[in-house]
């Protein structure tokens, strides 16, 4: 197995994520399974983590957890690794963590990478805008069937024990201010944030109110940039026109960037889901969820499973 990494920086030379290259990787323990109808099914060595359905409008993604505790991917992180972090600025505390986590990775016996160039792209404050999931999963009541928000929302994994001496701890860690990340997974055709590790982490931040810091992990590839002439041509027409006209300092921040915007012919990375075509049918995914269901006992499946029976 081979891996390179890299720093990605903005055009004004701020960290933004950790590029990690990944060659020859064993099977991934976690995958997703996939199948017609936007229908999947996440799992860790072959046990049912989630099965997701996305719904006919795009906005809604119907959920059904297991909160599976075997579906744990790396080892707890412990106070010596939050301690040597303590002093670093939020961006060299996102940058070392980003770090942190892709080692953890490529060295544990189980993981969700295959074959790919993966981002661990850091956010300081997942709460503020216009990332809004966490405000969502403060309502979080960690019911087996779910619905979820398109593309907004961080996803618990596992339970979270709100008595527990280790809630407690990262609770008063993010008093502190010295939280380490909660590290997710973005699987762009599930419009997820899937949580590898950090489910009590997130907790004790809403707990608090303080910021949530998130380090996301995405796969995808670089493309060769379409340029538009037309959309080329009408922004220096609008410089012309403001030639020689008094500007203020933000519109002229905003003239570059749009400048930059419409010649910037650099490759750009998108994002992408490896999945294996497993699931058979509708049929053969409704009736997991059915058994799942009443495995455990859930109130008003019925109902529910009605409702993402009518969605296939």
């Amino acid at each position: 197995m081979k891996y390179y990494w890299k720093d990605v920086v903005t055009d004004n030379q701020q960290w933004k994520a950790l590029e990690l290259k990944v060659e020859g990787l064993t099977p991934p323990a976690m995958q997703l399974l996939s199948g017609s109808n936007w229908k999947m099914k996440l799992v860790c060595e072959d046990k049912p983590v989630m099965w997701g359905l996305i719904s006919r409008d795009f906005c809604d993604i119907g959920l059904v957890r297991t909160f599976e505790e075997d579906s744990r991917l790396i080892k707890n992180i412990n106070s010596q690794e939050v301690e040597k972090r303590k002093g670093l600025s939020s961006e060299e505390r996102l940058k070392s963590w980003s770090r942190y986590f892709a080692e953890e990775m490529v060295q544990a016996n189980k993981h969700f990478f295959y074959d790919s160039i993966w981002l661990f792209e850091g956010y300081k404050d997942f709460a503020s805008p216009p990332n809004y999931g966490t405000t969502v999963a403060a309502e979080d009541d960690f019911d087996a069937f779910t619905y979820a928000h398109w593309d907004r929302e961080l996803l618990y994994s596992r339970r979270v024990d709100e008595y527990s001496g280790r809630l407690k701890w990262w609770r008063k860690k993010a008093i502190e201010g010295s939280l380490p990340p909660v590290f997710a997974w973005y699987i762009p055709s599930l419009g997820g944030y899937w949580i590898i590790d950090g489910n009590y982490r997130l907790r004790a931040a809403i707990l608090e109110r303080k910021e949530i810091p998130v380090v996301l992990a995405y796969s995808g590839e670089y493309k060769e940039a379409i340029m538009n002439p037309d959309f080329q041509r009408g922004i220096l027409h609008s410089l012309a026109k403001a030639e020689g006209q008094p500007v203020s300092p933000k519109t002229a921040d905003s003239m570059n960037q749009h400048l930059v915007a419409a010649f910037d012919d650099r490759p750009y990375f998108q994002g992408k889901t490896v999945a294996r075509v497993k699931i058979k049918s509708n049929e053969e995914w409704l009736a997991e969820v059915t058994d799942y269901l009443t495995t455990i006992d859930y109130p008003e499946r019925e109902k529910y499973i009605k409702q993402l029976k009518d969605e296939l």
